[in-house]
């Protein structure tokens, strides 16, 4: 995967439904909210331990994001 900002390195990546926000789980334990043609997060989201392994945008409700770490993490968000 590419790495962005300060050496944030994309895990995961998932584009929101109206394609305007990309969110990017990583290897430093942090999810990033990327507006569509920014070159640095609006969000960033410090609420995991470990590696976040899963993203995925509500289909339901605009900008609601759940957040997935790995077995050793153990939290969703």
């Amino acid at each position: 995967m590419a790495c962005w900002y300060n050496m944030h390195c994309g895990y995961v990546l998932q584009w929101s439904h109206d394609d305007r926000q990309l969110a990017s789980g990583g290897n430093d334990n942090l999810v990033c909210i990327w507006r569509a043609g920014m070159s640095k997060p609006q969000q960033r989201i410090t609420a995991h331990t470990a590696c976040v392994k899963a993203l995925a945008w509500s289909p339901h409700h605009a900008g609601l994001l759940a957040t997935g770490g790995g077995t050793q993490d153990q939290t969703i968000a």
